[in-house]
């Protein structure tokens, strides 16, 4: 039925169609923001839409959209009965950082694609249309129908797909290209908890951060307001690593430098907010009682990535350690306003932790502004899941076992759904660019090419594969 050699030669032939259409999605700013423009999520979420569903037209696929949120295309199948899903999203996080390029202008680096984006989602969304191209073009149509499902909010909570869980119906069983190979069978628990701190009667002027909730901050400021020996505060100040003090206009000027890092898997990040909390308290500079607790509170609940500080440590051996990363700061109106973007463990009690995290909010009198529960996600391993590890370890040449993650992607909400690629964990080829760049979330944000290349040929295999076991209610 597949002409694995056909196949290769195809996808190389028919690669640079994919770079240009990359280079054009990549393009739009497609930056999620509720209600702007008059539309569900900005006017460039539902330009990027349209873009898409004009390709997924192009590509032989009927289309539909769900209210402004997503779009899907549709591959008829022989028969009907079943339908697989391939769920990405088109949106994208803010290009924040220091990049080398316009971040919505697709460059090449050697064998990586640069552009906000490349890997998150937009490089996955094309692999997953390649591949459905490939079977219609060798002329392979399967039993069920192939669903290809693209939305516009996913890096801000998933609203789209919680939309169209609730109201529309969902395939048999899904791939979400947003994760690595060979399978993610499970996702943590999430919890977005923010909360607001008075500062009262203080010197501090300002504290902030870069502002992206699934994001480790890679740059946060202070100003303070300073009448007492400044030369030696900047003294002070300038001894600590990655800790950078200047005076503007007679007021303190603060900057602590990070590495920004998914907030799932932000071991290899460097916390810019709290680096700049400890820098405060350790130097003693704050006024006013108020100020003094706000800042020490972030100092505490930032001591490590693993929430040692608020008292909600956790681990297991199928998905690892809690991950609490405070992402976001900023300041107004006397108001210290913080949020927290934490993971926890399959196993773990998820209400317990929010009781605790309430505690902890009434203990240093901020009052909570935001509480957010996605539940952790489990499916069970199947000799479909197994096919699929094989099929990803065949072409990869590796021997890895299903797996669980810290990230949240749309196979959460979905029935019968995991991630599936195109990231390959266990061959850690790292970008062409510094340390806290290159990689998803990050500054010049770059896709491997052989692993695009590879994606198509993995999901061409999948999608055969998924069609047999369906076929034969052996999901």
């Amino acid at each position: 039925m597949l002409n694995e050699e056909h196949l290769k030669s195809w996808i190389e032939e028919s690669f640079d169609a994919l770079l240009s259409c990359l280079s054009a999605f990549v393009a739009i700013p497609s930056v999620a923001s509720p209600q702007a423009d008059g539309y569900p999520y900005g006017e460039a979420c539902d330009r990027m839409l349209s873009w898409i569903e004009a390709l997924m037209t192009e590509s032989a696929l009927s289309t539909q959209r769900i209210d402004g949120q997503l779009v899907i295309g549709t591959k008829a199948g022989r028969r009907g009965g079943h339908s697989i899903g391939i769920a990405c999203h088109g949106d994208v996080v803010p290009a924040q950082g220091t990049w080398e390029n316009d971040p919505f202008t697709l460059w090449q680096n050697g064998p990586w694609l640069v552009g906000r984006g490349a890997t998150d989602n937009k490089g996955a969304t094309l692999v997953a249309l390649w591949a459905i191209r490939y079977l219609t073009e060798a002329g392979i149509t399967l039993d069920g129908d192939i669903k290809l499902i693209v939305g516009s909010a996913e890096e801000i909570g998933m609203p789209d797909m919680a939309h169209y869980v609730a109201n529309y119906p969902i395939p048999t069983f899904t791939l979400v290209p947003d994760a690595g190979f060979p399978v993610c069978y499970g996702e943590k628990g999430r919890i977005g908890f923010a909360l607001s701190l008075p500062l009262g009667a203080t010197n501090l002027l300002f504290f902030g951060s870069d502002n992206f909730a699934n994001s480790v901050a890679s740059h946060a400021t202070a100003r303070l307001a300073f009448c007492d020996d400044i030369h030696a505060a900047l003294a002070a100040l300038n001894q600590i690593e990655h800790i950078e003090a200047t005076v503007d206009n007679g007021v303190l000027l603060i900057q602590s430098h990070g590495l920004g890092r998914h907030s799932a898997f932000p071991e290899e990040g460097r916390d810019a907010i709290g680096q700049l909390a400890r820098a405060l308290v350790a130097t003693d500079l704050i006024t006013g009682q108020q100020a003094r607790e706000a800042i020490a509170f972030i100092a505490d609940a930032t001591i490590d990535f693993h929430g040692s500080g608020l008292t909600i440590a956790a681990h297991d051996q199928m998905s690892g350690p809690l991950t609490a990363v405070l992402s976001t700061a900023t300041t107004d109106s006397g108001v210290l306003a913080i949020g927290f973007d934490i993971r926890y463990p399959v196993s773990a009690d998820g209400e317990a932790i929010i009781a605790i995290l309430s505690q902890k909010a009434r203990t240093a009198q901020a009052t909570i502004t935001r509480f957010e529960h996605s539940p952790k996600s489990l499916v069970e391993i199947t000799p479909l899941i197994e096919e699929l590890c094989a099929i990803a370890n065949s072409v990869h040449g590796t021997d890895d076992r299903p797996y669980t993650m810290g990230g949240g992607t749309y196979a959460r909400l979905l029935k019968n759904a995991v991630a599936y690629g195109l990231g390959t964990p266990s061959i850690p080829i790292a970008p062409p660019f510094p340390a806290g760049q290159g990689r998803a979330h990050q500054a010049n944000e770059a896709v491997y090419i052989p692993r695009l290349k590879k994606g198509i040929e993995i999901y061409v295999k999948a999608l055969i594969a998924i069609d047999h076991h369906l076929r034969n209610e052996a999901i």
